[in-house]
């Protein structure tokens, strides 16, 4: 058995401009790349339209544990409360900093997490009690109640139709024609 054969080489290989070739393995890698940037991108664009209140109860009334939904808003919520404490704590390292050096130590990231997450554990806790103490129990009560409407359904039917559409036929083709005029 080769070295090749170990790691999965198949001997596929294409040709790049240039005069040098690619592997198999890094059109691949190149391509799950693509695709998860697209994704987070799309999740990024969601958030940004919808709002994550509103992507919260529709994964609720979608069958996600509402569990899940709720962790998901507080994460959303508090990792900016989280983000604006870690940029605060290094801030001030830096405005302590007796030797002029605005880089921080490799030794000065343990202590700067550890600060930070009992810093965040604490103002959890007492985010908690103050729920608590309106009433929170366990489910988040969103006062707008969301129904079916037929705008929602000509929606999803448009929507699904073009998708349709785009896998029946060659769509850059059909509009290279159209714009040729060919």
């Amino acid at each position: 058995m080769s070295a090749s054969s170990i790691r999965g080489w198949t001997g596929h290989r294409w040709p790049c401009r240039g005069g040098g070739d690619m592997a198999a393995g890094w059109l691949t890698f190149a391509s799950i790349m693509l695709r998860f940037l697209i994704a987070v991108s799309a999740a990024f664009l969601l958030v940004a339209t919808t709002g994550m209140n509103r992507v919260s109860k529709a994964l609720s009334q979608m069958g996600v544990p509402r569990v899940f939904a709720n962790q998901l808003l507080f994460l959303y919520r508090y990792v900016f409360v989280i983000g604006e404490e870690l940029l605060r704590s290094i801030r001030a390292y830096q405005m302590r900093a007796v030797n002029g050096r605005h880089a921080l130590p490799p030794r000065f990231y343990g202590l700067l997490l550890s600060g930070v997450m009992s810093r965040s554990i604490a103002r959890a806790m007492r985010v908690h009690a103050a729920m608590q103490a309106r009433g929170y129990d366990g489910e988040l009560h969103f006062v707008q109640q969301w129904r079916w409407r037929l705008s929602d359904t000509l929606f999803v039917v448009g929507w699904t139709g073009f998708a349709v559409l785009c896998r029946m036929i060659d769509l850059p083709v059909v509009l290279g024609h159209l714009l040729s005029g060919a």
